[in-house]
């Protein structure tokens, strides 16, 4: 026999609209939804409170202070002609309209879930056992919940601006099922801006993804075109058409407000896990670990750190004078800090990540490196696919090729230390890079 939620309502003594809530979010053991109804068992229980699922969602925005012209400092705006910002300007009012609506958490609740703090103790031990490593396991969800926490609001921004279809582009096999899934969710059309280079590293993935998805939306720019090169052909064809679609970057890129967007969408990831710290007793992490490149990753896992805590940008390179020196200029439509010392933006950064080879920051870590907040340290191709070798061999779970770096700077940065914890977030899936990556070890492509 099952009761319904009016039953439950009175049984526990709290509103209906609680009941829901505590269903809606997975907290009542057994609930059942069905005809739209919540039906629970005799025996369910009540949750007891629990302060780190009421913030698993919270998010703030804005979560970092910026001008109202989207800038920090001389980062970030729109880099671009007037009688462009007229595309881009519409974007953020719906936005925050959009997220303080009651019905946005609930609907994200239903499409992203929550994902554990994972200690690779085995990975901890060989590096000596001293430093205990903990990974934010965001790669557990469908493409991964880092890249879906993105696609699904602007997906939703995007149907609340009644446009007709969303532009984007990606370097990433992850990337794009995500968004795929979102745009079919929410029944949005859509089209994808591949670089060629990007395409071939991982064939295997978007080939399936192709066959499974039926992807005729897919759209491979020519050889040799780089992620930074796809970027600026879809932001092309999205001003051609007048802007009557919606243009999104799959990262925290681009003119304000999208990176803006980009940071609140992805600081759940941050909150979720400094709550799931102090739930393990943890009270300290010494150091938080991303990949520089665009934003995303770092910007959600760096979201509610401590101020004693160090937040390290691991670029592709062999040293730190890149991410630390780099150029300041306009691209993509913003003012940021290019991975070049050349005086211009290099297109073809000598990386064979297609995720660290983007040659700009986001603005915000731009910000945050030239206030020191960030510190940058730079690790080889190399180093990377071994240390996702290592991490496969010692703990099981095979990371994306751009959670190597992150990896193998914590290695580095473990050696040197007494004890302490280190974080982490793995951003994906990362079947989509081992046969690259396994390839290009045995072949000793270096």
């Amino acid at each position: 026999m099952f009761l319904t939620t009016s039953q439950i309502s009175e049984r526990w003594g709290i509103s209906t609209r609680r009941v829901r809530y505590l269903a809606e979010s997975g907290r009542i053991e057994g609930a059942i939804y069905k005809n739209k109804k919540w039906y629970f068992s005799e025996d369910a229980k009540k949750p007891t409170s629990d302060s780190s699922e009421e913030n698993f969602v919270k998010r703030k925005y804005p979560v970092f202070k910026f001008s109202k012209d989207g800038y920090y400092e001389e980062f970030g705006g729109m880099y671009m002609p007037a009688t462009m910002e007229i595309y881009f300007r519409p974007y953020q009012k719906p936005f925050e309209d959009m997220i303080k609506c009651s019905s946005f958490e609930t609907e994200m609740r239903k499409v992203l879930k929550d994902t554990p703090l994972y200690v690779a103790e085995n990975f901890s031990n060989a590096l000596g056992g001293k430093v205990k490593i903990i990974v934010k396991r965001e790669d557990l969800n469908t493409s991964g919940t880092l890249y879906a926490n993105q696609a699904f609001p602007l997906v939703l921004l995007n149907k609340v601006l009644k446009r007709e279809k969303i532009l984007f582009a990606a370097g990433n096999a992850n990337f794009v099922k995500a968004f795929v899934d979102a745009c079919k969710y929410y029944q949005m059309d859509y089209k994808v801006y591949l670089s060629y280079k990007d395409y071939l590293k991982q064939r295997k993935a978007f080939d399936e993804l192709k066959e499974k998805e039926n992807l005729s939306h897919l759209f491979i720019c020519e050889e040799d075109a780089s992620l930074y090169d796809a970027v600026n052909y879809a932001f092309r064809q999205y001003l051609y058409n007048d802007a009557v679609d919606m243009y999104v970057l799959t990262d925290a890129i681009g003119p304000h407000p999208l990176p803006q967007i980009v940071e609140f969408c992805q600081s759940t990831v941050g909150h979720r896990a400094q709550i799931q710290l102090k739930e393990m007793g943890i009270n300290r992490v010494n150091a938080i670990f991303a990949p520089a490149n665009v934003g995303s990753n770092a910007l959600g896992i760096f979201t509610g750190a401590k101020s004693n805590t160090d937040l390290i940008l691991v670029e592709s390179s062999t040293s730190n004078s890149v991410i630390e020196k780099g150029h300041t200029g306009g691209v993509v439509g913003m003012t940021t800090r290019t991975l070049s010392t050349k005086g211009y933006c290099d297109s073809h950064q000598k990386t064979l990540c297609p995720a660290m080879s983007f040659p700009a920051l986001s603005p915000k870590l731009a910000y945050g490196l030239k206030k020191g907040k960030y510190k940058g340290m730079g690790v080889t191709d190399k180093e990377a696919m071994e240390a996702c070798m290592e991490f496969y061999k010692l703990e099981g779970i095979f990371p994306s090729f751009e959670d190597g770096y992150s990896l193998a700077a914590i290695k580095k940065r473990a050696k040197r230390m007494q004890n302490g914890t280190i974080l982490m977030c793995f951003t994906g899936k990362g079947d989509k890079d081992f046969d690259f990556v396994s390839e290009t070890l045995k072949n000793d492509e270096f």
